[in-house]
């Protein structure tokens, strides 16, 4: 039974992968021919070029922080593991890899700034610094 709930749930997640991918890089306009940062701000020890793998691998270890593991085990113990086994999947396709991507995205565009100084060319001084509350609240939970 666990074997056939595994193989449905990689098989949901490839798909989400190429379909819902496909669908955000769209909505994002994304186009192979821009260079990253990496290229276009090549240093040799900030900004260097990658693999598709290492980016993945840093993708997945980004992802699977304390959220999507504390929530999980939080409503495993009140709801059961069939809800759980729904919140880490639709969780990590529609809402942490969304979130993931987008991040990237903006921070791509930007000329590889990270998401708290991009705030400051968007945000009131007063909402920049809810922002980064917000940020320092996270990173402490």
């Amino acid at each position: 039974m666990l074997d056939i709930f595994f193989i449905i749930s990689a098989f949901i997640f490839i798909a989400a992968y190429f379909l819902y991918g496909k669908l955000i890089a769209r909505k994002y306009n994304l186009n192979m021919d821009n260079p990253t940062p990496s290229h276009t701000m090549y240093d040799g020890i900030d900004y260097v070029p990658t693999q598709k793998a290492v980016l993945l691998g840093h993708h997945f270890s980004s992802i699977a922080g304390a959220g999507p593991i504390v929530g999980p085990i939080i409503a495993a113990l009140a709801f059961g593991w069939l809800p759980v086994l729904f919140w880490v999947i639709i969780g990590s396709i529609f809402i942490g890899g969304v979130h993931d991507f987008s991040s990237l995205v903006v921070s791509i565009r930007h000329k590889a700034r990270s998401i708290s100084d991009i705030t400051n060319d968007y945000l009131s001084p007063r909402a920049r610094r809810f922002f980064l509350l917000f940020v320092w609240l996270a990173l402490v939970y």
